[in-house]
């Protein structure tokens, strides 16, 4: 376990460690929809840093951070050996678009929902309780105004992400100091040229590959929330929940009303608290049938 008298070089190395194990994600969606990569860098890195100045720098957590492979397909060198070695990624500016926001408002529960997890996740392997130390209303305004912040200069939105969390596990480093040289490498990045020129190489088969390991580590670390908070799946109301949410995400089913659309994680969300709120606990189920 790492601590904060550990040296500075060993500090950054995880934090470059760090960087590179969540790397898929940082540029997984970017590259699947056409922007630019090395703008996903320094927003991932920005993103972390006022998250961090949300958090009290507590929480060992990072919106950045891995390749699993360059060379399955056919790569086109080309864009690297055309690339500058320090470059400037290319900006956007934010413009103001009611059917965009209006669009995106149940979209943005999807993300809360998976921020909330993230913090119960990476606090199950650190052994800390996040939601009462700096709080669930500092990681959430962390993420929030990260978001903003990122789209002022165009860059793609950013969370905390799962497959961190998984990083932090096999590591064993709870640092957050180390989280802090990951964004740091992760805005340097941003700029040398080359480099941004490297991630737009990446064989589509590769990114699939990715989205697999992505969301696959995902599910996984949520069911080891579940398993180390020792949820009763034997209870009949527990094993409603589960099921339902599951079901729902996995089966992919969507709730449109007209050009609202409510589905994927943010749809198992609302479907997961509704039947939490509603649904008798044992105490009750037990009274009721005496």
């Amino acid at each position: 376990m790492s601590t904060t008298h550990e040296p500075v070089w060993r500090t950054a190395l995880s934090g470059a460690q760090i960087l590179f194990v969540a790397f898929g994600a940082t540029v997984l969606v970017p590259l699947l929809t056409g922007l630019n990569p090395s703008l996903a860098l320094l927003g991932a890195g920005v993103g972390t840093l006022i998250f961090q100045l949300c958090t009290k720098r507590q929480v060992p957590i990072v919106a950045v951070g891995y390749v699993v492979s360059l060379f399955v397909g056919i790569v086109d060198f080309s864009k690297i050996t055309n690339a500058a070695w320090i470059a400037l990624p290319e900006f956007g500016h934010p413009e103001f678009n009611l059917a965009a926001i209006l669009f995106m408002i149940p979209v943005a529960i999807a993300p809360i929902v998976e921020h909330v997890g993230g913090i119960l996740a990476i606090g199950s392997v650190s052994g800390k309780d996040y939601t009462e130390s700096p709080g669930l209303h500092r990681t959430l305004l962390g993420d929030g105004l990260a978001v903003n912040v990122v789209g002022l200069f165009g860059g793609p939105p950013v969370t905390t992400y799962g497959e961190v969390t998984g990083a932090v596990m096999l590591t064993h480093n709870y640092n957050p100091v180390v989280m802090t040289w990951a964004a740091g490498l992760a805005i340097l990045m941003a700029f040398v040229g080359k480099f941004g020129a490297l991630l737009q190489t990446i064989p589509l088969p590769v990114m699939g590959g990715i989205m697999v390991l992505l969301f696959g580590s995902i599910a996984g670390i949520g069911l080891k929330t579940l398993m180390d908070a020792r949820v009763n799946l034997a209870s009949a109301r527990n094993l409603c929940i589960i099921s339902v949410t599951l079901v729902t995400g996995i089966g992919g089913l969507a709730v449109q009303i007209g050009s609202f659309s409510l589905q994927g994680i943010s749809l198992c969300g609302v479907l997961a608290v509704l039947l939490n709120l509603l649904l008798p606990n044992e105490a009750s189920e037990v009274k009721t049938a005496t």
